[in-house]
Parts: structure tokens; sequence; C-alpha cells
């Protein structure tokens, strides 16, 4: 029940902060394009193969990593709203800019977070 909290507090955390990554990015870029929910999601991408690769061999343990990885970055990251701002743009027909922010953020992020796991487990 302790971790199941420790995820809850975390994971409002994470979303908080997603909330100021986005609101500033959005002032200092705009929000045609929604550069601040593909920052925060190619970033906690990374952050989340880092931390993978550090619980794998064993320098975070699995109770830390539950908190981190499925509490605040569970919470820092956003699928729904990756897919509302894409359904935005089709529906702007924006075609081209949604499948390139779709697509382009998926890449990215997996890219990142096989980077984050080889670094961490290193």
């Amino acid at each position: 029940m302790t971790l199941a909290l420790g995820i809850g507090v975390l994971g409002g955390l994470g979303a908080v902060l997603r909330y100021f990554v986005d609101t500033l990015v959005t002032i200092k870029v705009g929000r045609s394009i929604p550069w601040g929910t593909m920052l925060v999601n190619v970033l906690g991408s990374a952050l989340a193969g880092l931390l993978l690769g550090a619980t794998t061999y064993q320098t975070v343990s699995p109770t830390t990593s539950a908190l981190l990885l499925t509490g605040f970055l569970g919470g820092f990251t956003t699928a729904s709203t990756l897919a509302y701002e894409g359904a935005r743009l089709v529906q702007t027909r924006r075609y081209a800019m949604a499948l390139l922010v779709l697509v382009g953020t998926m890449v990215v992020s997996v890219l990142v977070a096989i980077m984050g796991l080889v670094i961490g487990g290193a």
C-alpha cells in the first residue's frame, strides 16, 4: 500500500512538471506544433531508459524503479495528450504534420530510450 501511495504522489508531481514544461515551451514557441508534449515524451523516454538500465544492473532497487518509472515518469510522459494533439492536427487537415509529430515522437522516444538503457547499464 505504501508503494502505491508513493507511485501516486510521484505520478502527480510528474504530471505537474509536465504541465509546467509544456506551458513554458508553448509560451516560447507557440502551440501550432505540440513541441512541449513532444519534449516531455522524448525526455521521459530517455530517463526511463537510463533508469531501466540502472535497474537491470542493480544499481537502482526495484522499489525505487517502480516509484520513478511508474510514478514520476508515468505522470510526466503522456501518450494520450500526444494522441489528442495528433488528432487535432488531423482535424485541421495538417496531415503531414500530424504524421510527423506522431511517428517522429515515437521513433525518437524509442531511440533515446535505447540510448538511455545502454548508458544506464554501463
